[in-house]
């Protein structure tokens, strides 16, 4: 991992860098906010061949992330994550 001052503490893995402008480079490089959002989650997932994530299905896992507004409207809303909830328990900035 390249050394970033944006880190978070995971109870699961230690710590875990936190790169905001992800989507932000995504969306200049030509891709819509969905197109952003797919490539990161469902494509991802497709991509990896992993079956048991990548959307929000019954029985798959999901970890979800919060952020104020409208992703689709506004990409740059990834970039202010309100709380993320894995495995049930939501943990907050």
């Amino acid at each position: 991992m390249r050394p970033s001052a944006n880190k978070q503490e995971s109870p699961l893995t230690g710590e875990v860098e936190i790169d905001e402008s992800n989507f932000g480079a995504r969306r200049v490089k030509g891709m819509s906010p969905l197109e952003a959002l797919r490539s990161a989650t469902v494509n991802a997932a497709d991509l990896l061949g992993i079956d048991d994530r990548g959307t929000i299905s019954a029985g798959k896992l999901a970890d979800i992330v919060a952020v104020p507004g409208n992703p689709l409207k506004d990409i740059t809303a990834t970039e202010r994550v309100s709380f993320v909830m894995k495995g049930g328990v939501v943990y907050k900035r």
